[in-house]
């Protein structure tokens, strides 16, 4: 590697802090081979040559780094970067943290073993990362339901019904449920007492060419009437701005694209206050769902932890953002705001059977959904081809209608297979009529000793 140190001009003031802060030689200075070489002053080309050389030379120690990349939307990615020198570390997620379980492992236990995060940030100390923690907090309350996420407030007291809880509500006794703090003081705008435009940017909902718009800027606090002008932009062509005692934007827009627009608006105070706010209102083209993508039907025993990954894109170069319904007890799903998200089960033996979770990936119009049957334990009763919860007669009939005639198959299929065999067949009508009306072995007992075989 070779690297050039930075040098200054004949300034004296500038001189000085390069070389007391920045550079220590206060020279044009190279270091080479990450500073194992490194030369004053000006230089010959054979001098760069053969250090360069020379630093390729060198007998140094392989580096063992793990590399992983992570989507952040918005045209950006981080790249990390771990080294791992000389030590063994089983990390499914890449993040320099080892899976719980695994004995070989030399690094630490990660304590989100299935999320990517680096600093293992764990706010409520429950050995849980927050990253992957249903309630991170812990409060008792979990995450999608808890008006204070990150403050633990067990009571959940909202004395303005705001949604937002009393411990952590800028405007504790004002209604303001999306705690809009134009000036960071801790103190939302809907009680600072001051003068406040409150059409923010993500307030203003983008327009969709062909389509009628509309939006009105609206202001809090001061001394109403309030009085709004155009400082400086245009609104989407051929939309119309409408200043005065209001401020709206009306029409539809023909073009796509961003629309800068800055707005003033003065209250009529004695001596008036003047707020002034700079938006852009954008035009999309046709808008177009999501595409949501979801594995395959998963299953999972009781006491066994199951987790997988759900996706969406969008044509619109928007990140949809992701939930799940149907969420049994001792699951969550996390959002991870990339455009993925993870669903999380460790269910207990008290919830054998089979579920179905429905994930949803929404752009805030529309939305695509997906589900994924999950089945915990082995819920069925093997023999009961038709599913009524006993094994009889009428499942004989049941898999002879399916072998001969194309009836409907057992569900699920391996309740069918009573002789283990792998398949549905008539075999398993032999068996089944055997076990019903001869004391044969019990189905999917094919060897007699008492314990299931499949």
């Amino acid at each position: 590697m070779h690297y050039t140190s930075m040098v200054t001009d004949v300034n004296n003031n500038a001189s000085t802090w390069m070389g007391s802060h920045y550079n220590q030689h206060w020279l044009p200075t190279n270091y080479f081979d990450g500073g194992y070489s490194i030369v004053i002053g000006s230089s010959t080309e054979s001098t760069f040559r053969d250090n360069i050389e020379s630093a390729g030379d060198r007998d140094v120690s392989t580096l063992n780094l793990q590399v992983s990349v992570q989507w952040l939307g918005n045209a950006a990615i981080r790249v990390n970067v771990m080294l791992k020198q000389g030590i063994v570390c089983v990390d499914s997620d890449g993040d320099g943290y080892g899976d719980p379980g695994s004995p070989e492992n030399e690094c630490p236990d990660d304590n989100c073993p299935y999320v990517y995060n680096s600093r293992q940030e764990d706010m409520d100390s429950d050995g849980i990362g927050d990253m992957c923690d249903p309630d991170i907090d812990g409060d008792g309350i979990l995450n999608e339901d808890d008006n204070c996420l990150l403050v633990n407030n067990p009571l959940q007291e909202d004395g303005d019904s705001d949604g937002v809880g009393d411990v952590c509500d800028n405007c504790q006794f004002v209604y303001n449920p999306q705690q809009y703090d134009e000036n960071d003081d801790a103190i939302g705008d809907a009680c600072d007492g001051a003068f406040h435009i409150e059409s923010y940017q993500e307030e203003i909902p983008a327009a969709d060419s062909g389509q009628p718009y509309y939006y009105k800027f609206r202001a809090i606090g001061g001394v109403e009437p309030y009085h709004w002008t155009k400082v400086a932009g245009l609104p989407p062509y051929p939309c119309v701005l409408f200043e005065g005692d209001s401020c709206v934007i009306v029409g539809t827009p023909i073009y796509t694209g961003a629309y800068n627009l800055t707005i003033a608006a003065t209250d009529s105070d004695v001596e008036p206050n003047v707020d002034t706010i700079g938006v852009a209102i954008y035009v999309l083209g046709k808008n177009y769902p999501p595409e949501l993508t979801v594995p395959e039907s998963q299953s999972v025993q009781p006491d066994e932890h199951l987790d997988f990954s759900v996706s969406a894109t969008d044509s619109n170069e928007v990140i949809p953002s992701l939930s799940a319904e149907n969420i049994p007890e001792h699951a969550w799903f996390i959002d991870h705001c990339t455009g993925a998200g993870t669903f999380n089960f460790d269910p207990d033996s008290s919830q054998i059977g089979i579920y179905n979770v429905t994930f949803i990936a929404s752009d805030g119009v529309l939305a695509d959904t997906g589900v994924v049957k999950i089945t915990v334990g082995n819920p069925y009763i093997c023999g009961d081809a038709d599913a009524s919860g006993t094994v009889d007669v009428d499942d004989v009939v049941y898999l002879i209608s399916y072998v001969f005639s194309g009836g409907p198959a057992p569900d699920p299929i391996e309740s069918g297979d009573v002789d283990c065999s792998g398949a549905v067949d008539v075999d398993d009508v032999v068996y089944l009529i055997s076990y019903i009306f001869s004391g044969g072995f019990n189905p999917c007992d094919p060897d007699g000793n008492g314990e299931p075989d499949c």
